[in-house]
């Protein structure tokens, strides 16, 4: 069973607490993600690829929530891709850990209040035998078959096309010179299903470049995918760029009284904003996701009733006339997302009527490349902001394979 440890161990006490904890867990036969401590990082890697990986391989994480921790930006993130896994993979445990003199109210404030980390119990205390004796008790003992993560999920996935799809090995060792990453990864495959392995590792390895490599990988494998295969495939790799912390921020949202996100970009109607939304219930979820075209109320309430993504329920008896709505339950895999146009950002009796109207749904406002001035007591800025260099990259390269597997399917067809 792998855990990982989220801290920020710079003092001298907490460096040894995090050693202690570790191997507690080692010593329990538990793998131990850490990026300091014995079996760390090995030298050489990228710690921040190393990183993102294990958050999406653990089976369980600790949060050692330190006076340091709870102002560390790594923490923060790190905080907001195992809360992100923890909605979408309900089986996965997370363990927060308050130690030193901080308290429960640290995590209910800035971004890992958005996270909703406080709605975990904690345990306090500084001993790492009692930090390992009361995770332990909960996860069981190390060889406890736990669910598939994600990333084994995806990774699963994609060696499996792979390994159906071609046979010849001369093919592979084609497609990872074309990848051009001998210097950052070892090709030592001894079969096919290997070759298959390590061409997915390399293809997940970095999810900034995962389209990008998608891309050169079924170039130069000249894959024939059934369609629904391919659209899967690409819907996976589509989202895989996206901020976890962007993403939390919107599934987050939707338990918030202002139950709207704006959203910057080039290209947020046509691509961004379906990547958002892929990746803040990732790697399920059947959301409802609908565009709407108009800024008017009573046109957008039409435009919903006609796409059949709002489930009419009939009114309690608290939703009275003159009453506020029940608020709407937590975001959920059935989440309604409605992306509409940026002119509402400023409207706020508009915003108000069709929160009331449709309590249900959560409202992304496309605003353009150019992210608007807040408003006070207006929607937010999504956090982090979209870069647009990175999403007009992103955008080609979501282009270049779709393209490659538009003209595959043709031709197969």
């Amino acid at each position: 069973m792998k855990l990982f440890i989220s801290h920020s161990s710079h003092e001298p006490e907490n460096r040894a607490l995090l050693q202690s904890v570790c191997d507690g867990f080692k010593a329990n036969g538990y793998t131990v993600l850490v990026d300091e401590a014995a079996g760390g990082i090995p030298i050489g890697e990228r710690w921040y690829k190393c990183i993102h990986s294990w958050l999406y391989e653990c089976d369980a994480a600790i949060i050692l929530f330190s006076n340091a921790a709870t102002e560390s930006d790594f923490v923060r993130h790190e905080v907001a891709v195992l809360s992100s896994r923890s909605i979408v993979q309900p089986d996965f445990r997370i363990f927060p850990v308050l130690i030193g003199d901080v308290r429960p109210e640290a995590l209910s404030q800035g971004a890992l209040g958005t996270a909703r980390i406080s709605d975990i119990q904690a345990a306090t205390t500084d001993d790492p035998g009692e930090i390992v004796a009361k995770v332990a008790e909960q996860l069981g003992p190390a060889g406890t078959d736990q669910p598939q993560t994600p990333s084994a999920r995806l990774a699963a996935q994609v060696r499996n096309v792979l390994k159906r799809n071609i046979v010849d090995e001369s093919a592979y060792e084609g497609a990872w010179d074309d990848l051009g990453v001998a210097d950052e990864h070892v090709w030592s495959p001894t079969g096919t299903v290997d070759f298959a392995a390590t061409l997915t590792r390399v293809l997940l390895s970095d999810r900034e470049l995962a389209l990008e490599r998608l891309a050169t990988v079924l170039r130069a494998l000249r894959i024939s995918l059934d369609a629904e295969t391919a659209e899967k495939l690409l819907t996976e790799f589509k989202c895989l760029w996206v901020d976890p912390r962007a993403a939390n921020q919107i599934r987050a949202q939707c338990n918030e009284t202002m139950r709207a996100l704006a959203v910057s970009g080039e290209y947020v109607k046509d691509f961004t904003a379906d990547c958002l939304v892929k990746r803040a219930w990732f790697p399920k979820g059947d959301k409802r996701f609908v565009e709407v075209s108009s800024a008017d109320p009573d046109a957008i309430r039409q435009e919903l009733a006609s796409s059949g993504a709002v489930r009419r329920t009939p009114p309690s008896r608290r939703d009275r006339p003159g009453r506020a709505p029940r608020r709407p339950p937590r975001a959920n895999a059935d989440q309604l997302v409605v992306l509409a146009p940026g002119d509402l950002f400023a409207d706020a009796q508009a915003l108000r009527e069709l929160r009331t109207s449709e309590p249900e749904a959560l409202w992304l406002l496309d605003t353009g490349p150019e992210p608007p001035r807040a408003m006070p007591g207006g929607p937010r800025l999504i956090d982090p902001e979209v870069d647009a260099d990175q999403e007009h990259y992103q955008y080609e390269c979501y282009g270049d394979v779709r393209w490659i597997i538009d003209e595959d399917l043709r031709a197969t067809g």
